[in-house]
């Protein structure tokens, strides 16, 4: 295979033309006959132009029109065989006053307000969007910038330059199908003010439609009814022909109607399209990839061409993240409990670092400056775009550390062990379809090791992804999501062995009843406040846990490994409403995508998909995953986000590191809850016989 470059599909290619030098009446005639179409491009979360179906068509047509043969029958969209078609669009991205508003919280809707897009995801948007700006501006295009209501500002955009179509990506989330669900009832009835009851598409010309890039798989490609996706999940499984016969009636009353929705426009993503949905993980890939193959990306585009009728309108200024953030810096009510001091410093902190980050810039391209590397406080953080995407892309994999990582290590000090794709991937800077077919170009190449874990992760994502889109509002209720009955497991076999041995140590077992989570009754942080800052801020005095919330705070980041654990301790440790944890995490992470976060949270608060009630213990999963490269357990992680940990030379005794309490560590005298609730048995066992937990 050639470079990830290379790795791409043109829709309608045809050999190129022969150069003819066309005579002064047959330009004249053909410009005459050449008929312009306008397609307005809305951007939500797909913040590029590779392998982006927004901007397809203008390939398509410029393959067919540069075709000798393209009268022939290889016409796009119903264009006349002696007609042809030049494509010109606008692009537009929208700042939603929705996401930087004030909302009541899921948790405690009378107590506290939550911000749907905290300060590093919102720096993180501003970047992606002039990244994408400035690579529309070199091959002719153009990103409009506005602030307002979607359902009023694309209507009227497309009004203004006199669009045929509108083209927009569909994305999970309650709010962001409301509002593509209100876009097409605006559009369905300024097109039939009559209100035709029939199924017949509007007939005015401006039509609307949507795409999909955010996933891995093409939900058109996924199985369509409750049977289908039982069979691919379970194809040696019998079953009766009396289940078969009543799954055929269900099947006939639930299948849909068509794989698209109104008109046949838009990707059909509708709980109803998802009705039967696998609710297990394992099950869910194991169907999917059955029914689909990953679809081929699609070209990026080199050259566009603006309407004339948008040549003259304003482009529109990128807001500030200060300006973005007004709204939650002046609210009335706290934003989860927060100390509004803590957003400011956190807000000035990013604006300080992009700052600097500029000055950096600047001083390296000047000649009078010597480059020292970057000031002092400056984060040196990529930026958010399309070409850091890329960039870091091909960094990961073909330098080798794709293959190598270690994936069962928490990887928090450095790079080399986590992709760090997450974030390109919420804003869409990245397509996952890119990810999926670079590595399947480096496990074609024998002389490199294979990196199939980055495939598996994107099968994951996906689940949660179409997850969210199945269960539409219920991905945010109390008791989370229905789960299947199946596959129940027992207590861990090796847990229940050891009780009779440790029975004031295990409290719990590490993996239980999935059905044990239908009766907890959730605390409610705002009644528990004392406990619920604790856990936000990073001051349970629990070291991992604490480190990963104040990493979380600091840079919108924390890994996977960390993200479990502290989910586990806030849901099974102490007991607090999900939902107030999936908000936290929502505001402060820079990767945020409403199924990913959500759905994860669901799944390790035990009221998700997941036939197992799993159980972190921190300590035990400290000592298993902070560890050295030498795989000695070192508290490295912890020691970098916690430094008190390292006072009085408590550095000499790494123990001290992993039970600051038994050493008289000052400020750790009172862990949030029992310290040995966080060992695994073996663990457990070993402290009491030798008085060490490390080995």
């Amino acid at each position: 295979m050639t470079n990830n470059k290379e790795i791409v599909v043109v829709l309608g290619e045809a050999p190129p033309p022969k150069p003819q030098p066309p005579s002064a009446t047959a330009s004249a005639e053909s410009n005459s006959r050449r008929r312009r179409r306008r397609r307005l491009i809305w951007h939500r979360r797909d913040l590029r132009l590779h392998d982006n179906e927004l901007y397809a068509i203008y390939n398509e047509l410029n393959s067919i029109n540069s075709s000798p043969n393209h009268n022939k029958g290889d016409d796009a969209e119903g264009c006349d065989h002696n007609e042809s078609l030049s494509f010109e669009c606008i692009s537009l991205f929208i700042f939603d006053p929705k996401y930087f508003h004030p909302q009541p919280s899921l948790a405690c809707p009378k107590e506290y307000d939550t911000i749907w897009c905290g300060p590093h995801a919102t720096q993180a948007t501003i970047e992606a969007v002039h990244g994408l700006r400035q690579k529309l501006r070199s091959i002719g295009g153009e990103l409009l910038v506005r602030t307002g209501d979607p359902t009023s500002l694309v209507p009227q955009l497309a009004d203004e330059i006199k669009a045929d179509e509108i083209v927009f990506g569909e994305e999970p989330g309650t709010y962001e199908r409301a509002v593509a669900q209100q876009l097409q009832q605006h559009h369905y009835w300024n097109q039939n003010p009559w209100g035709s009851y029939d199924d017949s598409p509007p007939s005015s010309s401006l039509e609307l439609k949507s795409v999909i890039g955010y996933t891995l798989f093409h939900p058109n490609d996924l199985p369509t009814d409750p049977d289908q996706w039982s069979k691919l999940a379970h194809p040696k499984q019998q079953t009766s022909k009396k289940k078969q016969k009543n799954k055929k009636k269900a099947v006939q009353q639930t299948r849909p109607s068509n794989p698209t929705t109104a008109f046949g426009n838009r990707v059909d993503v509708s709980p109803e399209r998802f009705k039967g949905i696998c609710r297990i993980m394992g099950d869910f890939r194991k169907a999917a990839r059955s029914s689909a193959k990953v679809r081929p990306l699609y070209q990026t585009p080199t050259k566009l061409n603006i309407p004339s009728t948008a040549a003259n309108m304003e482009s529109g200024t990128i807001p500030t993240l200060n300006e973005l953030m007004a709204p939650a810096l002046k609210s009335e009510r706290p934003i989860m409990g927060m100390e509004r001091d803590l957003l400011v410093a956190v807000v000035d902190r990013i604006t300080l670092d992009r700052e600097s980050q500029r000055e950096a810039i600047a001083d390296k391209d000047s000649s009078r400056q010597v480059d020292n590397g970057p000031p002092a406080g400056h984060s040196s953080r990529p930026k958010r775009t399309e070409d850091a995407a890329l960039q870091r892309l091909d960094d990961f994999i073909s330098s080798g550390r794709a293959a190598v990582a270690d994936r069962s290590r928490a990887d928090v000090a450095t790079n080399d062990h986590s992709s760090r794709f997450s974030v390109h991937l919420a804003l869409g800077t990245l397509s996952p379809r890119a990810i999926y077919w670079r590595v399947v170009q480096q496990n074609d190449d024998e002389e490199h090791a294979s990196c199939q874990w980055l495939a598996s992760h994107l099968e994951m994502r996906d689940f949660f992804l179409y997850t969210a889109f199945a269960n539409d509002k219920y991905l945010f209720s109390t008791k989370g999501i229905p789960r299947s009955n199946k596959r129940k497991q027992p207590p861990n076999s090796k847990n229940r062995k050891n009780q009779k041995n440790s029975k004031n140590v295990i409290l719990k077992e590490d993996v239980g009843d999935a059905n044990e989570s239908s009766q907890i009754i959730w605390k409610s942080p705002a009644v528990y406040k004392s406990t619920w800052i604790r856990w936000a801020t990073g001051n349970t005095h629990f070291p991992l846990i604490d480190a990963a919330m104040r990493e979380l705070m600091t840079t919108g980041y924390c890994s996977n490994r960390v993200r479990q654990n502290v989910a586990s301790f806030l849901t099974k440790d102490l007991q607090m409403d999900w939902r107030a944890g999936a908000e936290w995490f929502q505001f402060w992470l820079e990767d945020h995508c409403v199924g990913a976060n959500y759905g994860n949270w669901l799944y390790f608060s035990g009221v998700g998909p997941d036939p197992k009630n799993r159980h972190f213990r921190s300590l035990s999963q400290m000592k298993k995953y902070d560890r050295h490269y030498n795989d000695a357990p070192s508290g490295s992680y912890v020691q970098k986000w916690v430094p008190e940990l390292l006072c009085d030379g408590s550095s000499d005794n790494p123990e001290t590191l992993f039970r600051p309490w038994d050493f008289n560590v000052p400020g750790f005298e009172d862990p949030i809850v029992d310290p040995t609730s966080q060992y695994i048995w073996q663990d457990a066992q070993r402290l009491a016989e030798t008085g060490n937990l490390l080995e």
